[in-house]
């Protein structure tokens, strides 16, 4: 049946439904179809059928229905939209297809295109722990911004981190732009959704002298010189473990990262440096560094003397007794035990890494040179991870910008007062500085002085206000009191000059100020208001 209908869920005498009854019914067709549905017009709910046109893959003609919408008009409604988008092309014919159905699709597209073994284990147990049993059920068409922000509500509410929530709502977006590119869904849910802010994390390193027994309890341990160079070159334990001996020159001190091994669900594998920037990088050696090198191609010499024949021979630094690799994981614990039996704080094998950052930024070197050694992506990253640790190269900075600057002694310190600003100085030229000593400098007693506005000369009102004018002379910075004009210092008066009042200013043969703007009556609206006639 083609066009918009109705039905219900009633049932004939015989156990089956009763057909559907058309929008425009035949007699027949009432007679056929349940009862209700001609005498009760909100009996059963609407829907409708059309031609979606052929599948692409398959070349099978397409049969769209919908059903379940209440009114006539949301049938309608949603029929033109559906229309709409056959006609341009913007169709899905898999509304069938669920969210748990393409995670795992989109997984395998991934490592195909070549997602690293340990980034795609991680993805895969997002995948199966976290996201199919929530969202699996749901219809990809079906979901909804509102599902992805509750799913990650969820997630929070149950005491999972932020770092975790947002990495586990970047699978799942991934997941949806990529079926969005495919035209299975019209826009991606997950886009636009509010996350959790993401508080920085300070990394917290050792102090040097910790550092020194770290090192000091390591030289008891068999991977000793393994720990020794991760706190001194600042590679990542899959880095380290990637190491062959064609990658480390000697003589020149230096080594290049060509490859890493990481663990990836129990195993380990080999792979490219975890970014473009620390792929190929060249690491300088020192000394200490070069020692550890040398210490342990020794122990990897005598390990292969003891095994003989039984000895793995392979080109990997960092192997075990019989000379196969080290497996990640091992490295660790071996790492935590020596910490906690040193009775050092708390520190991920990671953290060596940081530590190594934190005593070049010590030293003074450029955070540029860091950003490379450490082989990050651009130094924006570098000083996001430790910038708050440049605190001694900040105060260095402030200090080198106050010495630039030339301070006279306080003793001849003089302030520059622009004679349009000083109420003393009305009527001089505009621009012209004069320069002034305060007068506690000179010989009159200290303190404050009240203005006395009615003074109107230039020398008497700086004497009212407590300072007094100087000429400027180009060689009056050896005395403060050269260049004084014949003026007497007296004791300041016991009692100062009360600031004018408006009545003051108004009673006869007080001078008035002049006029400024356009000319009123006397007696106008707002002298009358303001309870005087003159416009003082």
């Amino acid at each position: 049946m083609a066009g918009i209908y109705r039905r219900c869920g009633c049932r004939r005498s015989d156990g089956r439904l009763y057909p559907a009854l058309p929008d425009r019914p035949s007699p027949a067709n009432r007679a056929a179809t349940c009862p209700r549905l001609s005498s009760d017009p909100k009996h059963g709910s609407w829907g409708f059928a059309l031609s979606g046109g052929k599948d692409p893959g398959s070349g099978q003609r397409v049969q769209v229905r919908r059903m379940g919408y209440p009114t006539k008009r949301a049938a309608q409604a949603e029929r033109a939209r559906l229309v709409d988008q056959i006609a341009t092309g913007r169709f899905r014919h898999h509304r069938g297809l669920t969210v748990g159905q393409w995670m795992p699709d989109w997984l395998d597209r991934r490592i195909s295109e070549g997602l690293r073994p340990s980034t795609a284990v991680m993805y895969r147990r997002y995948v199966e722990r976290d996201i199919m049993p929530a969202l699996g059920p749901l219809r990809l068409t079906e979901l909804r911004h509102h599902h992805v922000d509750r799913f990650l509500q969820n997630q929070l509410a149950a005491g999972r981190g932020t770092v975790t929530v947002r990495r586990i709502h970047a699978v799942l977006s991934s997941a949806l732009s990529t079926a969005h590119r495919l035209q299975l869904v019209e826009v991606n849910p997950a886009a636009n959704v509010a996350l959790p802010p993401e508080r920085p994390h300070r990394q917290n390193v050792w102090e040097p002298a910790q550092v020194g027994l770290f090192l000091q309890a390591a030289a008891t341990e068999r991977l000793g010189p393994l720990f020794e160079i991760a706190v001194f070159t600042g590679l990542r334990r899959g880095e380290l473990l990637g190491l062959q001996w064609g990658d480390v020159d000697l003589a020149e001190g230096e080594l290049v990262v060509r490859r890493q091994r990481v663990d990836a669900g129990g195993h380990a594998v080999t792979g490219d440096a975890k970014t473009a920037a620390g792929q190929n990088r060249r690491v300088g050696l020192g000394p200490a560094a070069l020692a550890a090198f040398l210490t342990w191609r020794d122990t990897q010499d005598s390990d292969r003397a003891t095994w003989e024949n039984l000895y793995h021979g392979s080109d990997w630094i960092f192997t075990q007794e019989d000379g196969s690799p080290l497996a990640p994981q091992y490295v660790t614990k071996r790492f935590e035990a020596l910490v906690g039996r040193a009775q050092l704080p708390p520190m991920t094998f990671h953290g060596l890494r940081h530590q190594h950052a934190s005593l070049m930024i010590a030293q003074g070197v450029d955070l540029a040179v860091v950003s490379k050694r450490l082989g990050h992506s651009s130094i924006a990253l570098t000083n996001d991870l430790y910038g708050h640790l440049l605190r001694g190269a900040n105060k260095a900075a402030a200090q080198a910008a106050e010495a630039l600057v030339p301070r006279p002694s306080q003793a001849t310190q003089r302030r520059s007062v622009h004679t349009s600003r000083s109420p003393w100085l009305k009527g001089r030229s505009p621009g012209r500085r004069t320069t002034v000593l305060t007068r506690a400098s000179v010989c009159a007693p200290g303190g404050t002085r009240t203005p006395n506005l009615l003074i109107r000369s230039q020398m008497l009102y700086p004497l009212s206000y407590g300072r007094m004018p100087v000429r400027n002379r180009p060689n009056d910075s050896t005395s403060p009191a050269r260049g004084l004009r014949s003026v007497s210092c007296r004791p300041a008066t016991t009692r100062a000059a009360a600031p004018p009042t408006r009545s003051s200013r108004c009673a006869p043969g007080a001078r008035r100020s002049p006029r400024r703007g356009p000319r009123r009556a006397r007696g106008s609206r707002g002298d009358r208001a303001r309870g005087h006639p003159c416009r003082c």
